[in-house]
């Protein structure tokens, strides 16, 4: 579980919209939405780059709270061998970046 948590629920998809006529357009805005249908972000670019940003944000959004995760039992499993924030370098690092992330006070 993170403390930061988007105001729209996860997991997102990555979509396009379509011209009303189920059309789907490669020059239009790429959308964010999540599995309810609601847009939460939209990225306007110049051919296929607001696909691909719009892609980006779905990933990293998803991403996420595996990663802090991921990283918080990383950090558990050195100290429980022995490894302390001040003296090892990766625990240092981890807490560090958690705290930038505002995971971990």
């Amino acid at each position: 579980m993170t403390a930061t948590k988007p105001a729209t629920p996860l997991p997102w998809e990555n979509t396009r919209r379509d011209d009303g006529k189920g059309n789907w357009s490669t020059n239009d805005i790429g959308q964010a939405v999540n599995l309810g249908g609601f847009i939460v972000a939209r990225t306007i670019g110049h051919g296929a780059r607001q696909w691909d940003d719009s892609a980006y944000i779905v990933h990293a959004a998803n991403a996420y709270p595996r990663l802090v995760e991921a990283l918080r039992d990383a950090l558990s499993a050195l100290v429980c061998e022995g490894h302390h924030e001040g003296v090892s370098r990766p625990v240092t690092d981890g807490r560090a970046l958690l705290r930038e992330l505002g995971e971990q006070p």
